[in-house]
Formats: structure tokens, sequence, C-alpha cells
């Protein structure tokens, strides 16, 4: 590995996006990520029985009735109809955080994520009987920590990839991957919580390295390397399946622009032969029980009320499908955490700016017939995951006539892939560092609200999504969110985060060759 100051720089940024994710592991409160009561039940579950959850039976452990800390806002009314106090409650009248686990013993709330692959959970399993003993907030952070840790290494296993490589191109894109948390503010919440996305991460960051490795020789091995890394992926969440036919396809388009298609066509059999026996049995078994290769919950719904297009015909309407397609862009940009309070739309859509200058510039350099092949992964990765999320909004439509349920911001388990094509499209604009200034100033107003809504200041009443400060007189109660975290370690953390960030930005700035204003040479960092 060649060390420079853009090697440097982006060693620098991992650190930095490293810390920034433990910051906000150490200041979001216990079951506020995404999804963790049912991650966390699943887990429990598994160790203390031996067995996964099967989907539409096993409950929700019932420990989860025995935190007595506050919960998150649901998606249209406040935690206070269940039982369960909210932040600003919390605030008023704080009550003590010391239960620790039992035995798992399922409630009456169905596991909906019962429908994933246990591989995450059977690694996450030991954690959690490490952890038992202590109450519910510290063993939750530490398999949140576990979890970051995943999806950051799949971070790092990408950069040093391309730091490794003697594509030019790819070697500058080492600094985006690095620095991916940092320009993608949902990236964050995201990741650092408990949820099998970051072992997700952690599998797409290995098949990066293995195809920056693979692309400068054509090797069999390669190839077998990458059938059981999608094997692995594979066993943990169903994005594998779009995921794999794209990586299939992408072989085969190398093997054919080398002008090696019968390689090609090899290398992605011996990719989908492998995956396909190591990781294709819980696959089966699902369609043997519910007649779906997932088991997802929507598409086992669907097929009981009749099918999509029966689906379609009772519940399409044009503002149900623009506002899916909304809510999946946006959600990309940013959701928050599990109580999905947000900013005011507008100020999501200016930070994905830079983001949508990048693509289009990535698109424009796709003609470039002397560009690495590499630069091509993104469009065959990301595209087949594209279409299942979109076609989960069809789903969704045709289950309830309503479109916004499909979180965009599953698309950043392919982080590394989305990196390279920002990269490349950065560069073929010449694009200036200043438009990074509202993705900025946006993601340190969007944490500036969570924190304000975690200490029980800001809000969300009723059915308006947005956060209020009604009634509630603070704008931010340190005291609170010490009752629920950590927030001393937590601007520790962010202040090493920032540091690094600023370090690495001083040791990267663009200077460019003579002559590259007209040339199709990348920018020399």
């Amino acid at each position: 590995m060649k060390i420079d100051r853009s090697a440097l720089a982006a060693i620098v940024l991992l650190a930095a996006s490293f810390f920034l994710g433990a910051a906000a592991i150490l200041v979001t409160p216990p079951f506020e990520g995404a999804d963790e009561t049912a991650h966390y039940s699943y887990i429990q579950q598994l160790a203390d029985t031996g067995h996964a959850p099967v989907p539409g039976k096993d409950g929700l452990s019932r420990d989860l009735d025995r935190y007595e800390g506050p919960m998150r806002y649901n998606d249209s009314a406040p935690f206070e109809a269940t039982g369960k106090a909210t932040y600003r409650r919390f605030r008023l009248h704080p009550s003590a955080l010391t239960a620790a686990p039992t035995h798992y013993t399922p409630s009456d709330t169905l596991n909906w994520e019962a429908q994933h692959p246990p591989l995450y959970y059977q690694l996450m399993a030991p954690i959690y009987a490490m952890t038992a003993w202590a109450p519910f907030a510290h063993g939750l952070m530490v398999m949140r920590f576990s979890s970051w840790i995943m999806a950051w290494a799949g971070l790092a296993l990408a950069t040093l990839a391309c730091l490794c490589s003697k594509e030019t191109m790819v070697r500058a894109a080492a600094p985006f991957i690095a620095a991916w948390p940092f320009l993608v503010p949902q990236f964050v919440p995201a990741f650092a919580r408990l949820g099998n996305d970051s072992y997700c991460l952690l599998v797409v960051g290995a098949l990066f390295a293995a195809l920056a490795d693979i692309n400068q020789r054509w090797r069999w091995a390669g190839a077998a390397a990458l059938g059981f890394l999608l094997s692995q992926g594979l066993q943990t969440k169903a994005f594998f399946l779009p995921i794999g036919v794209g990586l299939c396809a992408f072989l085969v388009y190398r093997g054919w622009r080398d002008g090696k298609t019968g390689a090609g066509l090899g290398e992605a059999a011996i990719v989908a032969a492998i995956a396909a026996l190591l990781g294709g049995g819980w696959y089966l078994k699902s369609f043997g029980v519910t007649h779906d290769l997932t088991s997802g919950a929507d598409f086992v719904a669907l097929q009981k009320s009749g099918g999509l297009v029966a689906g379609l015909e009772r519940n399409f309407s044009l503002a149900a499908l623009a506002r899916g397609l909304a809510a999946l862009a946006a959600t990309f940009g940013w959701t928050g955490t599990w109580s999905l309070a947000r900013p005011p739309e507008a100020l999501i859509v200016l930070s994905l700016a830079p983001f949508l200058v990048a693509l289009a510039g990535y698109f424009a350099s796709l003609r470039n017939q002397a560009a690495s092949a590499l630069s091509a992964s993104p469009l065959f990765l990301v595209a087949p995951m594209l279409a299942g999320l979109l076609y989960h909004v069809l789903v969704f439509v045709a289950l309830t006539g309503r479109g916004a349920s499909t979180p965009g911001y599953y698309l950043h388990i392919l982080a590394p892939f989305l990196a390279l094509a920002v990269a490349i499209g950065w560069d073929r604009w010449r694009s200036t560092p200043w438009l990074l200034v509202p993705l900025g100033v946006f993601t340190l107003y969007a944490w500036a609200m969570q924190l304000s809504m975690f200490s029980g200041c800001a809000t969300k009443m009723g059915d308006d999504p947005h956060y209020s400060f009604t009634g509630a007189g603070c704008v931010l109660d340190a005291g609170s969110l010490q009752r629920l975290g950590q927030p001393v370690a937590a601007a520790c953390a962010a202040g090493l985060a920032a540091g690094l960030l600023i370090l690495a930005l001083a040791m990267v700035r663009p200077t460019r060759k003579a002559g590259a204003e007209t040339s199709d040479e990348p920018v020399a960092w």
C-alpha cells in the first residue's frame, strides 16, 4: 500500500467515523434505535433457548415490558398510549433504569424481525450472554458497540482495498468511503444501533475488497471467495438475493468488456453455486413454510390477500406511489432514530444536494470507455437492490393504499459502492468542497434536535412528524440525557471525531495537475 497524504487522510477519516458512531451510541437512549426491541428479543431468545424465533409465531421478550425507562415515539402517538413514558414525561418524572434481563419468555406481540436468517443473531448471542447480568441500558450499549464495529470494519476493509489498488480512480475513492458517515447523515443512526444491517455492511466491505483485488487479475479462487462472502450475506438478510444477482451480472459484464466472456460466465457460475450451496438452505426452508423465499411479513400478507396485481387494482393511486418514492429518497438522507421525528423536508432535500450532484457526474462518467470495469460495479450492485426496495413500495401500496413504508437508508449497506460512485462523480464535475457546507449545517441541526428530543424538550405531537417545542420550557436538559446515556463521554467522542475530520480535510486539499481541467485524469489529492 502506497502511503501518501491521501492514504493517511483516509485512515484519519476512518478513525473520525468510528468516534462519530461511538458518540451517537453513547447518547442515544435504550431501544431508540430502529427495531432494537425486536433485534434484542431475537438475540435473547437464541441465546436462552438455542432456537431462532419462528415468523408469525414467537413473540417479543416479556423483559421489554420490565424496562422502566422511556420509549420512542411511534408513528402516530406517544408511547404513553401503551403505558410507556415519553422522553418529556421522563424528564419531569424520572425513573430508575436498573432492571436486568431474565430468561426469554414470549409476550403476545409477535417478533417482526423473525423473518431474518439467524447468522447475525448467532454472532451476537455470546455477547448478550456475557452482559446478561447487567442492566438493560449497559448490556444494550455493549451490543450496540459490537454492531457498530462490524459496520465500521466494512468501511475499513473497503477503504484499505482502495488504498492497495493500482488504479488511480479506485485509490481516489478511499477518502470518500472512509468519510461516508459524514457525507450522508442517516448512516450513523442506521448503524450505531443494534441490528443486522451492521453485519451486512461488513460482508459488503469484504465483497468490495475482493472485487477490487480480482479486478486486477482473473482468479477462480477469487470467485470462490466472492461466493463464500455472498453466502454470509444470504445467511444474514434477504437483501443479498438482489445483490447476488447484481454481483454475478457484474462479473459477466467484466468478462465481456475485457474480451473474456467465458471466464466471466465461469466466475459468475462459481459465485452462484457456492452462495446457493452455503447460504440457500434457509430460503428453501422459508419457502416451504410461508411460500415466500424471504418470509417477509408484507410479502406473505400480500399472498394471502390475492397477490400484487389484485392489490394494486384495489388500492393503487399515483399519490400513494409518489409518496412512497419520495419517502424512499428522503429517508436515504435522513430518518433519524426510531421516533422518526424529522426536520423540515426542505432541509433534508438540501442535505442531499452534494450526493445528487456527484451521482449525476457518475452517470455521465459511465460513457468513458477507458474507465476501469470496477467503476461500473456501483450500477450493477445498487440497481438490483433499489429495484427490490421499489418493489416493496408497490407491495405496501397494494396492501394498504399508502406508500411511505420503505426506508431508503437500507441502501447504506452498499456504502463502499455508493462512495465509489460519488468519488467518480465528484471528480467528473471537479466539484468544490463548498457544496458540503449545507450538509454540515444540516447534520449539526438534525443532531441538535435529536438531543433535544432525547432530553425531553423537543417532542412529536400527535400525527405531526416534525420536532415540536410546544409547552417544553427548555431546549436541552443535560440532566435527563445523563440519566439515559453518557453525554459527557459522547461529547468527548464527538470532539475527537470533529478534530480528526478537520485534520483529514487539511491533509487532502485538492491540487490540480497541469492540464487536468481538460483531461479525464482524476484530481490528485
